[in-house]
């Protein structure tokens, strides 16, 4: 995925239109301990209002030299 750019923006009170199923959950083999770490990142493409959600449970996380966690 390729966030590179200036027209994404992080909407950090943003709401995902793309919630990970328990069936993604079980097709990556994630135990629920580690599925429950995850949080969602949305991205908004200021030109189209199109959307990108980042799912992760890194320890950091930098989007053009801001770091969000």
């Amino acid at each position: 995925m390729n966030l590179t750019g200036v027209q994404w923006q992080l909407d950090a009170t943003g709401t995902s239109n793309a919630d990970i199923t328990p069936a993604m959950i079980e097709k990556m083999g994630l135990p629920s301990t580690q599925a429950a770490d995850l949080q969602a990142y949305v991205f908004t493409d200021i030109y189209s209002d199109d959307q990108a959600t980042v799912w992760t449970d890194a320890e950091n996380f930098t989007y053009l030299d801001t770091d969000i966690v």
